[in-house]
This record gives C-alpha cells, structure tokens and sequence, in this order.
C-alpha cells in the first residue's frame, strides 16, 4: 500500500506536491504473521492469569503461629498446594518468544517487501529486528541485509535503544524492548527464567497468648517465600509469654521474575511489554497520521484485493 501525503504548496501554486509513503498492511500487502504471533502472546499471558488464578482458588496458603523462645513468636507461612512457578516461567518464556517474533516478522516483511529479497543467505540470516545501542551499528546492519526500502529502514532506526539512552538513563529506566530481547535470549539458550513467589499481603492471624500483649513489638519480614516455615512476622517482648493458640489468616501471594538485581511482577512485565510491541508494530507499518491542522486529507480505495490510499488537499473552511 502506498500513501500519498500532501508535503507543501505554494501560495502560488495551484497544484500540491506529494510523497510516496509506504504503508503495510497485515494480510494485505504483506503477511498476517507478524500479527498472528502478537495474538499468541496475548494467548499466553490469558493462559498464566488463568494459572495464577486456578492455584488460588484452592487457598494454598495459610499462616501458623510458632513459640521461638519464651520471649518470641513467630508468624510463617503454610503452604497447602505448591505454587506452579515451573509452569509460570515456562508460559512466561512462550509469551516473551512470541513477542519478540512479532517483530521479527514483521521486519522480514519489510526486508522482503513488494518482490524485494536479501540478495544472500548472509543476508537472510541477517533479518531480526535490530536492537543497537549506536547507529553505525545499526547502519551497518541495514547494508548487511541491504533490500529494506529507505522509509521502513528509517522506522527501524526509530526504534533504536540509543535514541532514548540518555532520557531513560535520567529516570533510571530501562529500554523495554531490550529487556524483552534479553529475556527471549535467557528463555531460547540458557536456561528458564525462574518464576518467584512471594508473599503479597496476610490478613490478620489471631492469636491467644498468656503475658502482657501490650508489650509485644512487631518486626515483619520484608519479602517471604512461598515455602512452608517461611516467616511473615516476629512479636518479641520484654517478658516470656506464651502462645495458648491461634486463628489462621489468608494470604495472597504475588509472582515475580528476577529483573535488574531485584523482581518484577510477572503479569505487569507481560502487559508492558506487549503493549509496546503493540505500539512499536503499529510504528513500523505506518508513520503518524498528519495533524489536525494539515492542508491534507486522506482517501482509502480497495481495488482487486489491494488498498490504494490517494491523498487530496482539505478544502478551505
């Protein structure tokens, strides 16, 4: 599909000028496949909040309350159902893979786009979306694969890592497509990536004790494990108590992957990412549509199975 966009005109001039520009279309001009694999993804995040979901359902966990010593008690964790963390990393990594080979496809797209191809097998095996941190870097593979028209290889360029470097390294951010391609790259040749369970929130755990409650002091832990024995809170006070009994509490668990020497949750981490992969797709088959106050509009024809997109200047109000 070829858009043609009103680019100037004179005040003498009664004839606009006007660019080609390329626009791609899934299942048009070029394959549904780039989409077909954002879809599976989609699919798979679905597939892990199911999981997630189906595990809490059955009240895996519970809280226990332990005597540590006549001045301490402790709050741990039970776990009645283990949480199916090789399941969630496995299903994580088939979630990231297929994001990562929506991009890629449809950069085979633009590299073998209206009849063009990679002039060698050097060349094919050379098309992935590029991921660089300087543009010689980039510019060297645009002329290693060498048939990528000029205005996709511009849209490409503009999801280089190094043009947003500096702005993300102010807010201490990372490139969230270069996470994405380090995780596919752990998943495909290392090893899995490791789901984490932690805990998220407990509710109250009443308990009886024999003593002054009023003295007790409370330190909670930071971060517990699913693991049975792992604990939640310690009350610790001055004088020996004793524990007489106790009521356990819910606990709802969260799910993390290992990001940036610390976690991350599992689901955000999906939904960000497939959100970009979303709007980064849409920036590789189109360029932004011209402003409100542009002199053009924009008309879309269908002829024998193609899309043809003719652009006419706006007539003045």
């Amino acid at each position: 599909m070829t858009r043609m966009v009103n680019e100037s005109e004179s005040e003498s001039e009664s004839e606009s000028e006007f660019v080609l520009v390329l626009v791609l279309v899934p299942g048009g001009n070029i394959a549904i496949w780039p989409e077909v694999k954002l879809g599976r993804a989609y699919a798979h995040i679905m597939e892990l909040q199911q999981r997630i979901e189906e595990w809490e359902s059955l009240r895996p966990l519970h809280s226990k309350a332990t005597q540590v010593s006549e001045n301490e008690l402790s709050i741990t964790v039970e776990v009645h159902v283990a949480p199916p963390l090789e399941a969630l990393a496995t299903i994580f990594g088939d979630a990231i893979h297929n994001l990562r080979s929506a991009l890629d496809a449809a950069t085979w797209e633009m590299a073998n786009f209206e009849g063009r191809s990679p002039a060698t097998e050097d060349a094919q095996r050379a098309v992935h979306f590029p991921l660089y941190d300087d543009n010689a870097k980039f510019q060297k593979w645009a002329d290693r694969v060498g048939s990528i028209p000029d205005q996709l290889l511009a849209r490409l360029e503009a999801q280089q890592p190094y043009n947003r470097a500096a702005a993300l390294a102010k807010l201490d951010q990372v490139n969230t497509l270069v996470m994405l391609h380090s995780f596919d790259i752990t998943d495909k040749h290392r090893n899995s990536i490791s789901a984490v369970g932690a805990v998220r929130d407990f509710a109250t755990t009443t308990v009886s004790i024999k003593g002054d409650a009023r003295e007790l002091t409370f330190a909670p832990e930071a971060r517990a494990p699913l693991e049975t024995g792992a604990v939640l809170l310690r009350a610790i006070s001055p004088k020996p108590i004793e524990l007489i009994g106790f009521v356990s509490g819910p606990i709802t668990a969260q799910f993390d992957i290992p990001a940036r020497g610390g976690f991350a949750p599992v689901l955000e981490v999906l939904g960000t990412m497939a959100g970009k992969v979303r709007v980064t797709l849409d920036g590789l088959y189109s360029v932004e549509s011209p402003p409100d106050n542009s002199d053009t509009s924009i008309l879309v024809q269908i002829d024998a199975g193609r899309v043809k997109t003719t652009s006419e200047p706006r007539a003045e109000s």
